[in-house]
Parts: structure tokens; sequence; C-alpha cells
């Protein structure tokens, strides 16, 4: 069976300054969301925006990074597979987008609708690049915006399960 993982996680450091504020803006013992596969070779990957861009990173060094917390296992068939993998291919290199998380604090502490920093999809924060991947790749039906989603709406959407 081919899947793919979402899951959520918590850098392994004490005190990771940006991943506090999102867990306190959040309200979540998480900071981050990816998505896991594994390469046709069997090698795991993690796909994630953080940093400063949109990347892949080997799941092991990863993991030796950060703790995962919760995953989500979803099935996929091979067609939807090579949609993953173009999906990542033409993403990957983008810019993190750090308006774009300003955006969402403010939308959480002034309870706005919009996210008044979002830039489309020029840059990518992780919640947004999940939700455009499920849309995109997956052809996921969710009213989820990628550009105001956060990682709680994400959750909820994943635990109603979407397959």
């Amino acid at each position: 069976m081919i899947e793919i993982q979402i899951g959520y996680s918590a850098p392994r450091k004490w005190f990771v300054p940006i991943s506090w504020l999102i867990k306190l803006v959040e309200g979540t013992k998480h900071s981050h969301v990816f998505i896991r596969m594994r390469h046709s070779s069997g090698v795991e990957f993690i796909y994630e925006a953080s940093g400063t861009s949109v990347k892949f990173k080997n799941a092991e060094i990863f993991d030796a990074d950060n703790e995962t917390l919760c995953t989500y296992r979803i099935p996929i068939t091979a067609a939807e597979r090579k949609k993953a993998v173009s999906y990542f291919l033409s993403n990957a290199g983008k810019e993190y987008g750090f308006k774009q998380l300003v955006g969402l604090a403010l939308m959480r502490v002034f309870r706005l609708k919009k996210n008044p920093c979002s830039d489309g999809h020029a840059s990518s924060v992780c919640v947004e690049e999940v939700v455009r991947f499920l849309k995109q790749a997956l052809d996921v039906d969710t009213d989820l915006n990628p550009d105001s989603a956060g990682l709680q709406e994400l959750d909820e959407l994943l635990k109603k399960g979407i397959r």
C-alpha cells in the first residue's frame, strides 16, 4: 500500500522562539505540520515549509531534530503518488512565508477573517503548504483557505478523515 503521512511536530530543543510563539498563538503543543512519504528507493523523506524555504529533508534527520506528536496516515493511489511528487517538485524551493506567519498571528489576535499579509502562493508556511497539497495533489474538497488556515483547523479536517 502506498501512503503519505501528515504529521504535527515540535522541536526537540528546549526553546525555539518562533515555535514557542506559534504554540502560544495557536494554542497547541505542536508548532509545525509536515508531509512524510517513502521514495520508491525506500528512503523516507519529509516535505515541509520551515526555516527559510519549502524543502525536502531526510526523515531520519528530521526525526533527530523534531518530536512528532501526531500522525495521520493517508492511503494514496499510484496516480496520486505521481501527482504528489509533481506537486512537491513544483513547489520545493519557494521562500518561507514569514509575512504570512505574521498575518496568521494577526488573524488570531484580532479575530480577522482574512490574512492581511497573504501573498497567494509566492511563499508558504507549513499549514498553507499542506492545505494546498491536499487540494491540488489529492483533490480533497475542503473549505479551508490555505492563506488563513491554522494548525487547529487543519487538524479538525484530518480528524474527520479526508477519504
